[in-house]
């Protein structure tokens, strides 16, 4: 199967990309007709679900072990997270976490309308564009800047849950929880946006002396 050009494996990816662009599209138009209409919700009779990220460890003393393998000892869980739902009470929680899911919703349109772009000339069979090279760059940015503001959430979350909550037998923690894979990944990306701006400068040259 070819890589580039026509029905190649970059058209199949192309496909999946603006899918994925209207997807996020339909989502961000529903998200701001429901911030529009936010000030109507009444939360304590229309029950409005959310759901914060939750770090905690269970207490040994409230929930022990009941059964392990033979010849282990001292048997614990870690590291332990999930969701906390509930259902607020303030209009004002509501819109602000809408807004949360708009700039969200936002930004991953604006990293998608990058790659469409990148990969509209791939399938076109012409990569080496000067405007590609600024394109991947600004995905590596917002793939590090995304993930730095995913972990701020995570721990605003986390610490919103030890603040408020408790909960017999869990000990809530608040965790940044930052995925330094994702960020070496967005730094990865860069080197790649520079080897694409080099790529597009040999080609430029090349096409100059021909």
């Amino acid at each position: 199967m070819k890589v580039m050009g026509k029905a190649s494996l970059s058209s199949f990816v192309t496909a999946l990309i603006n899918i994925g662009w209207y997807g996020a599209m339909i989502l961000l138009g529903l998200s701001v007709c429901l911030l529009a209409i936010t000030p109507w919700v009444d939360p304590p009779r229309v029950e409005v679900g959310f759901a914060v990220p939750a770090a905690f460890r269970i207490e040994p003393e409230t929930h022990r072990v009941t059964a392990s393998p033979f010849g282990v000892e001292n048997v614990h869980l870690e590291n332990t997270q999930g969701s906390l739902r509930f259902s607020p009470r303030s209009r004002v929680a509501v819109a602000g976490t809408v807004v949360v899911l708009i700039a969200v919703l936002a930004l991953i349109m604006w990293v998608l309308g990058q790659l469409r772009a990148v990969f509209r000339t791939l399938s076109a069979g012409k990569p080496f564009v000067a405007a590609n090279a600024t394109r991947i760059r600004r995905i590596g940015y917002a793939v590090i800047f995304g993930e730095i503001v995913r972990a701020t959430l995570a721990y605003v979350g986390t610490r919103y849950a030890t603040t408020y909550f408790s909960i017999q037998g869990v000990r809530f923690e608040a965790r940044a929880d930052l995925n330094v894979v994702a960020i070496i990944c967005g730094l990865i990306i860069l080197v790649i946006a520079e080897v694409f701006r080099e790529g597009t400068r040999l080609d430029e040259e090349q096409s100059l002396t021909v």
